[in-house]
Formats: structure tokens, C-alpha cells, sequence
């Protein structure tokens, strides 16, 4: 199982959250997120049911997101980013290898009635 913080995406929804608080808007990022998860999708070949599925968890946090994209903000969002990459370097992980196993694990059958059936993510909260 892969731990939930070790996705870029799970950081970003996090932030977003906190984003009145903090005072940092993840805009830029959750776009990024959104057309990165769309391709790598693709790239794996994934199932339409996956592919939607996968859409509408990123979508979400759009709900609540404001849209901004002056330079600060895009700036901010590289700064995570790139403390992002720094955080999975420190732990000797590979970003292609996390989300290989994350797709591989959208490409088995029936894995949204596993998901919401027997609770099976191939994440782990409490890692």
C-alpha cells in the first residue's frame, strides 16, 4: 500500500483546505494535478470507469478553490512542488513508481465495486 501523503495530489487537496488560513491559493496546482492524473490515465491504458473516476476526485476541490493565477501564486505552487519532490527524494521513493502502482491498481477489474464494496484503495491513511 502507498501512503496518501506521498501523493502530490493529497497535498494539494490538503492545502486547498487550509487555503483561507494559510493564504496561499493551489489553483495552478490542482490544474496540474487534473491534467496530470487525465494523461497518466491515458498512458496506462486505464479504463473509462477509472478515468472518470479518477477525474471526479480531482474536480472536487474546484468547488471550493478560488481561480488565481497572478505570478505569486504560480510561484508558491512551483515552492510546493518542489518541497513535494524534496519530500519523496528524502524517503529514496520514485515518483514514476508510485503512480505506476496506483494506475496498475485503477486497471484491475472491478476496482470501483472493490472500492466502495471491501473499502480496497492501495492507500493508507496511517502509514
Amino acid at each position: 500500500m502507498i501512503p496518501i501523503y506521498n501523493f502530490f495530489t493529497f497535498w494539494i487537496i490538503f492545502l486547498s483546505l487550509l487555503e483561507k488560513k494559510l493564504d496561499i491559493s493551489v489553483y495552478p496546482s490542482l490544474v496540474f494535478c487534473l491534467i496530470g492524473s487525465t494523461i497518466l490515465c491515458l498512458c496506462h491504458n486505464s479504463r473509462i470507469s477509472a478515468i472518470i473516476f479518477s477525474n471526479i476526485l480531482h474536480l472536487i476541490p474546484f468547488l471550493w478553490t478560488k481561480y488565481n493565477l497572478e505570478d505569486e501564486t504560480i510561484f508558491n505552487n512551483l515552492y510546493i512542488g518542489a518541497f513535494y519532490l524534496l519530500f519523496i527524494s528524502i524517503q529514496k521513493k520514485s515518483i514514476v513508481d508510485i503512480y505506476h502502482e496506483q494506475l496498475t491498481f485503477f486497471n484491475k477489474p472491478n476496482f470501483i465495486k472493490n472500492l466502495f464494496e471491501k473499502g480496497e484503495t492501495n492507500m493508507c491513511i496511517f502509514c
